[in-house]
């Protein structure tokens, strides 16, 4: 699987709305990130497990 690139780490807050996530990136900072996958992601979206993040270069998009 190829993934963009850069990547940044960080710490998921929580996961709402389906496709929106709290992040608290490792420099300290909270940032909305858009999640792709709809599902439950019960097993995946567990409050201050480590996620990785990257940045859309769309200028469409309404998240970053």
């Amino acid at each position: 699987m190829k993934l963009p690139t850069p990547l940044y780490p960080g710490r998921l807050l929580r996961r709402y709305q389906r496709f929106f996530a709290d992040v608290e990136l490792d420099d300290g900072r909270i940032v909305i990130a858009h999640t792709p996958n709809t599902g439950s992601m019960l097993q995946c979206a567990i409050p201050g497990h480590r996620v990785l993040i990257s940045v859309a270069a769309n200028p469409l998009r309404k998240l970053p």
